[in-house]
């Protein structure tokens, strides 16, 4: 931890690691070593903290999956601390990545506990530790990408309320915001928050792409639009994806022709019981008056912006480019628009 020798710092890590794992020890004396890790990662050089970071991810790796089970807790916390305060963007990345490295390395029921601690931090009030808890669900969101589906509707059943909220919370707060002047603790804390809320939705989504077409997503995208103007540039850049998110997934499974469908048939009164509950629970952000052209409006504003990324400006091209197909080749919906 202590030399200024990568190769050195592996081998030791190297040496530690089979000496943990290999050499008998009391339940005592491996609690002992795991302490004296655990209470060096804030120690005060960037490569030692890194080693311990690495170190930690190699024995969450081998080591035994009931002796994880019983400290997942333990671990969990001090690396949370880590990715969150530390003052090096490669330590605070490390220390998610062991995160993750811990989470995949545990039970489904450790797991569950874990995910409900982060959950019992999400709080739009303490704005800090709502953005370290948007931070984990983006990270167990992150997990799941491989797994089946019934377990992905778990998840984003049981954390996406929460995102909603907070999302919905932080849009009327950017509003008001704008009326009465950005002060500073807004500009410093809260578009972390923001930005940490917006790519926890963008993960959920990305498990579950069609809840962006249910009623309850709806609120959402006003939300969302606000946020494309907001003065962060990782704010705008992550706003822009979710609409591209949505503007795919919408182009390949909800044409318009079948959205019209929908909105005809929610005027039926002769439809199924069944019918007009699945109907009910959709709902297509497109469908509202004019909602589309304003959004054209603001990524044509995004590009005036002098921290405009080459990757944020391809994702407005790329939506922009949705606009003007959509607008091309259904005019006789526009029309419909205007007239009703």
């Amino acid at each position: 931890m202590q030399t200024s020798s990568t190769a050195i710092r592996q081998h030791c890590e190297s040496v530690i690691t089979q000496f943990l794992l290999t050499y008998p020890l009391s339940d005592k004396r491996t609690q002992a070593q795991l302490d004296a890790i655990v209470a060096n990662l804030n120690y005060e050089f960037q490569p030692g903290r890194l080693a311990l970071l690495n170190l930690l991810s190699t024995i969450f790796q081998r080591f035994p999956m009931e002796v994880l089970n019983s400290r997942a807790d333990y671990f969990f916390v001090p690396l949370v601390h880590q990715m969150v305060n530390d003052d090096h963007p490669e330590c605070r990345e490390k220390a998610g990545q062991t995160i993750a490295t811990l989470l995949k390395n545990i039970d489904e029921e450790n797991r569950s506990k874990l995910l409900g601690v982060s959950l019992k931090w999400f709080n739009i009030q303490k704005p800090s530790m709502a953005r370290v808890a948007a931070q984990l669900i983006a990270l167990f969101a992150s997990l799941l990408s491989d797994a089946d589906k019934n377990a992905k509707s778990k998840f984003v059943k049981r954390v996406y309320p929460m995102v909603k909220t907070s999302i919905l919370e932080l849009s009327q707060d950017e509003e008001n915001a704008e009326e009465q002047g950005i002060d500073d603790e807004y500009a410093s804390v809260k578009w972390r928050l923001v930005y940490a809320c917006l790519h926890a939705l963008e993960k959920l989504v990305g498990l579950q792409p069609s809840i962006m077409m249910k009623q309850s997503f709806s609120p959402l995208w006003p939300a969302v639009k606000i946020f494309l103007l907001h003065p962060h540039s990782w704010v705008r850049t992550v706003s822009s994806r979710l609409f591209g998110i949505y503007f795919a997934f919408r182009n390949e499974h909800s044409p318009i022709s079948a959205a019209l469908r929908a909105d005809a048939s929610n005027a039926s009164k002769d439809e199924s019981e069944e019918e007009d509950e699945q109907t009910a629970e959709t709902h297509d952000y497109l469908i509202g008056h004019r909602n589309l052209f304003e959004l054209a409006k603001t990524f044509c504003r995004q590009l005036e912006s002098s921290y405009l990324t080459p990757d944020h400006g391809k994702q407005i091209v790329k939506n922009l480019l949705f606009a003007g197909s959509f607008f091309m080749w259904h005019a006789y919906y526009i029309l419909f628009l205007t007239q009703t």
